[in-house]
């Protein structure tokens, strides 16, 4: 599971910490550009990648809908 909390948002960008399901000292933060649509990377460590794909695919949503929740997360198996 992966948890995703918005940091800031403003008109040009939104920003999120995800947080692996128990693991609170690992937090990694995404952006969003809200003209481009893009998600950046702005802090993440090297072995988090599942839960920053997992992370960009949630954030992914949000743009597409212009929809920007305070907290989300999201499971896979």
């Amino acid at each position: 599971m992966v948890r995703l909390r918005l940091k800031e948002n403003n008109d040009t960008h939104a920003v999120y910490e995800f947080l692996p399901e128990g693991k609170e000292e690992r937090m990694g933060v995404l952006g969003i550009v809200k003209a481009t649509k893009e998600i950046e990377r702005i802090q993440t460590e090297p072995n988090d990648w599942a839960y920053r794909a997992y992370a960009i695919s949630k954030m992914q949503g949000y743009v597409d809908a212009n929809v920007y929740p305070e907290q989300d997360f999201g499971t896979w198996y």
